[in-house]
């Protein structure tokens, strides 16, 4: 796993570093007053160099792997191997159990590791648990703005930004304008949609290419108000600059917010539940936790962006209040506390090497062993 991830690393370097030239090749022509194309300089072009530089890795990767399996007897070392294993999973979750900092956490994981290797406790029984405690504590009210388009924008012009934003939010993500030429890529049939000079509509998305960075699902009221702003802004003569101040102010709240939430709760709770009944051979109900991940992801930056139209800044201010009051956010810890304990029993004590039952019991008693330590150091 190890070379493959490194390996993944070095292309999202490498590409924020590459995708620079394509922001200053669309500079260029914009000073030159060529009118670039902006789903050029965030679609096409880094797409293809993404798709290059992907094919080169896989390559690369299988070349390993079969020079390798040449000059490797793996038979040889396979125990080695299976040992180092072991050892880095079993310090990895107590690591994690550790910067928890609950002793409810260590009661749940060892709760559901010992019932799930003395009873054998099934994958699917504890997903239907957390699927039903998901359900019971997540908020039913639904905020969703369903007003009637008045104005020169309408549904399908919001929708297709919005689809646009979803699939190249980091197309051209670099190091100089990180999301930014992503954000006027989004812009773009908007902008079309409401000025009818190519200069005009050049100048309007060259403004939107300013550096912008935010989490690309809870940052969509953003767009959507921004798109509410652009078309108050084409009635009244106003100044970008007003829009400028509230795009950069509003981005670095929705980024903290959206990180905290979709990347550091949801994400590893349906991915680890997925990983959970995959491990007890489980594969066709893994997909669900995926796929209602996805829904919900989904869900997420669609309404934003609908309610960021219709409801501009006070629609960040309620995606905020209802992140600090999520259950979910809440009892995250203990769900997966427990998700991780019937997870490590199902893959350190499979049956697949019964011999090193022992020596598996043995690093997981001498990493709970450090912990304590490191508990009481604390103290």
């Amino acid at each position: 796993a190890f070379p493959f991830g490194f390996l993944g690393i070095l292309i999202w370097k490498y590409r924020l570093r590459i995708n620079n030239i394509f922001v200053h090749i669309y500079e260029k022509k914009y000073k030159e007053n060529k009118a670039p194309d902006i789903s050029l300089y965030n679609g096409l072009l880094p797409q293809l160099l993404l798709l290059v530089m992907s094919s080169a890795v896989i390559i690369t990767a299988f070349f390993l792997m079969f020079l390798f399996n040449k000059l490797i007897d793996f038979n040889g070392i396979n125990v080695l191997l299976y040992y180092i294993g072991v050892i880095l999973v079993v310090f990895s979750v107590s690591n994690i159990l550790y910067k928890i900092k609950s002793k409810y956490n260590y009661m749940i994981f060892a709760s559901i590791f010992l019932a799930a290797l003395i009873f054998n406790m099934k994958a699917y029984i504890l997903f239907i648990l957390i699927a039903l405690g998901l359900l019971f504590i997540t908020d039913k009210k639904v905020n969703f703005v369903k007003n009637k388009f008045t104005g020169v924008i309408k549904k399908g012009d919001l929708v297709y930004s919005w689809f646009i934003w979803m699939n190249y939010s980091h197309s051209c993500y670099s190091y100089d304008r990180l999301m930014g030429l992503a954000f006027a890529h989004s812009m773009k049939n908007i902008i079309k949609k409401l000025y009818d000079n190519k200069s005009e509509i050049s100048e309007t998305i060259h403004n939107h290419t300013e550096f912008f960075n935010t989490e690309p699902n809870m940052g969509t009221p953003i767009h959507g108000y921004i798109i509410s702003l652009e078309e108050e802004r084409k009635l009244n003569n106003k100044s970008f600059e007003d829009i400028s101040y509230i795009k950069k102010g509003m981005m670095g709240i929705s980024a903290g917010l959206g990180d905290s939430f979709t990347q550091a709760i949801l994400a590893p709770l349906f991915v680890s539940m997925s990983v959970m009944l995959c491990l007890d051979k489980s594969y066709y109900l893994a997909f669900i936790p995926v796929i209602f991940l996805s829904i919900y992801i989904l869900f997420i930056s669609y309404s934003g962006f609908m309610n960021g139209y219709f409801q501009g800044r006070d629609s960040m201010l309620q995606r905020i209040k209802d992140v600090k009051q999520s259950k979910i956010k809440v009892y995250f810890p203990y769900i997966f506390s427990g998700i991780l304990g019937l997870s490590m029993s199902k893959l350190l004590f499979n049956n697949i090497r019964p011999s090193e039952n022992i020596f598996t019991l043995g690093i997981i008693l001498f990493a709970a062993f450090l912990t304590f330590l490191r508990k009481r150091r604390e103290q």
